[in-house]
């Protein structure tokens, strides 16, 4: 996600979706697999994505017992980036083809720049991104991690124990513009509104 993001704030060249000093914060949720072998050690424990009735990836050892919790990691995340040198650091870390956040993004100020001028005036007050997705690796423990997105309903994400989600969510920088009787600020978003014609933008 971090070199995604980093992509996007050095290679967007429009002004309609400048995300630069927006507050970013999210949450992801995972279901966590931890196995232990039949003498008690530990033979494979972490931030392993349930597969089904396997215990885990890579585990060679002989499995007796195995049990999932779900893991809350909320976050929050800077919006500034001068390079995208993240993305060399993990290495090996990065899923294969991405989980869509840097698309999204680039797609959604593709959008808006190529909306016609014209009045109301328009700005983007916020952003939500949530992706629903299991995780599939390939190779072995040393191989790529692929996201799979999953659009299922309700009831079929129930029957299912390799199901992690994130959610992020951006909101503008903030101005004070003056102080109430106790002291405490008063903020705004910071805008910038634009003319929005009767372009539509998609929905993916």
């Amino acid at each position: 996600m971090k070199c995604e993001f980093a992509k996007f704030l050095t290679g967007y060249r429009g002004d309609r979706l400048d995300l630069h000093d927006w507050g970013v914060s999210g949450t992801l949720t995972m279901n966590v697999a931890t196995s232990g072998s039949i003498s008690g050690d530990v033979s494979a424990t972490g931030l392993v994505p349930f597969q089904g009735a396997s215990a885990g990836i890579g585990v060679r050892a002989s499995v007796t017992q195995k049990y999932t919790t779900t893991v809350n990691v909320d976050f929050e995340m800077e919006s500034k980036a001068d390079n995208v040198a993240i993305c060399a650091a993990a290495k090996s870390l990065l899923v294969e083809s991405g989980i869509g956040f840097g698309s999204w993004l680039a797609n959604l100020g593709g959008q808006l720049d190529q909306a016609a001028a014209g009045h109301p005036k328009f700005a983007v007050s916020g952003l939500d991104y949530e992706l629903v997705f299991a995780l599939e690796r390939s190779g072995g423990i040393s191989g790529n991690i692929t996201v799979i997105p999953l659009a299922l309903s309700a009831e079929a994400l129930a029957t299912r124990n390799d199901v992690q989600t994130l959610k992020v969510v951006l909101v503008p920088p903030q101005e004070v513009i003056g102080k109430k009787k106790d002291g405490t600020p008063i903020t705004r978003p910071i805008l910038h509104p634009f003319g929005l014609g009767p372009t539509v933008i998609p929905q993916s």
